[in-house]
This record gives C-alpha cells, sequence and structure tokens, in this order.
C-alpha cells in the first residue's frame, strides 16, 4: 500500500496528460505540490448510505474539490478482502483529502458483505450490474477507478464490459478474476489527466 501511495501521489503531482510519454516520467523526483498538501487537511470526507436498485445498503465516502480548484473529474476507490473504504481516509491528510484538493470528486465504497454495506439475498450476483448501479446512484460519471486485490472481482467485469464509461483504470494486483477478455480490451485508458 506504502509503495501504491508513493507512485499515486507523484502521479497526481504530475498531472500527468494522456499524450504524456512514459519514458519522461521520473515519479521518483516529484513532490506534491504545496497548494495540495495546505488544501487537502481542509477537506471535509463525509459518510454516508444510499439503497442501490438491487436493494444492496452501499455505504460510502465521499470528499469534493475545494469551489476554487479546477474540477478533474471522479476517482472511485474500491478495496481489497481484508479492508473497507475507511483505508482510503487513514491518515491525515488522507489519500482521499489530497486527491479531493488536486481537484478530483473522490468517492470510496465498501464493497457488498464488507464494512458497513449490506445486501440482500435477492441482490444480483453480477459485479459489473452492481458497478453499474453504484454509478448511477452516486452520480459517477466517467470515473477513474482504482483497484487493489480482491475489488478486481468487482472492477475488471465492469471495464471490460464497459470501456467507454470510465476515463481511467488504476488496477492494483487485481485478484480474482479470470484471465480471459483483455484480449480485445484496446482502449487507450489515461492514469490521471
Amino acid at each position: 500500500m506504502i509503495c501504491f501511495t508513493i507512485i499515486f501521489y507523484t502521479l497526481l503531482a504530475r498531472n500527468l496528460s494522456k499524450k504524456a510519454p512514459t519514458e519522461d516520467l521520473n515519479l521518483l523526483n516529484k513532490v506534491l505540490t504545496h497548494s495540495i498538501t495546505t488544501e487537502a487537511s481542509s477537506i471535509v470526507v463525509k459518510n454516508a448510505t444510499v439503497v442501490l436498485e438491487d436493494k444492496t445498503i452501499l455505504y460510502y465516502l465521499e470528499a469534493k474539490p475545494p469551489p476554487k480548484i479546477k474540477y478533474r473529474g471522479n476517482l472511485l476507490y474500491l478495496h481489497g478482502a481484508a479492508y473497507s473504504s475507511h483505508d482510503w481516509n487513514a491518515n491525515k491528510p488522507s489519500i482521499m483529502q489530497l486527491t479531493a484538493a488536486a481537484g478530483y470528486r473522490t468517492i470510496a465504497i465498501d464493497l457488498p458483505g464488507f464494512s458497513h454495506s449490506r445486501t440482500k439475498s435477492s441482490v444480483s450476483n453480477d459485479p459489473s450490474t452492481f458497478m453499474s448501479l453504484v454509478m448511477k446512484s452516486l452520480n459517477i460519471h466517467k470515473p477513474i477507478i482504482i483497484s487493489p486485490s480482491a475489488s478486481g472481482s468487482y472492477s475488471v467485469p465492469y471495464v471490460l464490459s464497459n470501456p467507454n464509461k470510465i476515463s481511467g483504470f488504476v488496477p492494483v494486483a487485481p485478484c480474482c478474476v479470470r484471465n480471459d477478455g483483455w484480449e480485445n480490451f484496446t482502449e487507450h485508458l489515461s492514469v490521471l489527466h
């Protein structure tokens, strides 16, 4: 998680464009800008629940960028099997606060059956449908999805079936997914822009 955090922060500070050549990146020489770290501590991260159309009670955290910061899009944080949405808001300033201070609406959800999210017996077992319901209910348009570990069982099916509905995909050792389906995945996605 620490390595991912360092790389993520350096990418965030660099504000990569879609056309930036990867050989030009020197991730070890980049630092967070002072304005991001200063703004981050004042960002409020709210928690809430919403009932999805399939009756799943979804718990989530949300942080919005300050009004004076240019809005850059949506970030959706998922979590692994041993974690929850609160891991993205640990420490201060948190990853959620820092990315909101950089201009992103940041949302971290508890996946069904984890931490505060609850499912009903009638809930669909289709991860892509679940992710679509999350996007619709929370009004998330073209997010960058950050997906570590077991959350890959939700993110990968969604990304493969909806590449035009996301701006980026940051898989961090996703597991619990099948290997097939990637051979036809030709969408070019930026990590952060």
